[in-house]
């Protein structure tokens, strides 16, 4: 998966669940997080993970949100 971003290797998915776990609405976490599970194609974890925030998103949030979306072929709520 690339969106124009550069690629989340720095942090593991243990190391953002448990900054997660602790923070829940550390958006950049949850970003970064998404952005794993589409890499490992699990894009409904990814739908999972920002679609509560819609409101705290950054642009790069809600284009991860929209190719989720885009992946599960659900087109009412990529946009």
């Amino acid at each position: 998966f690339q969106l124009g971003v550069v690629p989340v290797r720095a942090q593991t998915a243990a190391q953002l669940e448990k900054r997660l776990a602790t923070n829940p609405d550390n958006i950049k976490a949850r970003v970064k997080l998404a952005e794993l599970r589409m890499q490992e194609e699990r894009f409904k974890d990814a739908v999972d993970l920002l679609n509560a925030y819609t409101d705290q998103l950054t642009p790069a949030g809600f284009r991860a949100l929209a190719f989720a979306y885009s992946s599960l072929n659900d087109y009412a709520n990529e946009v």
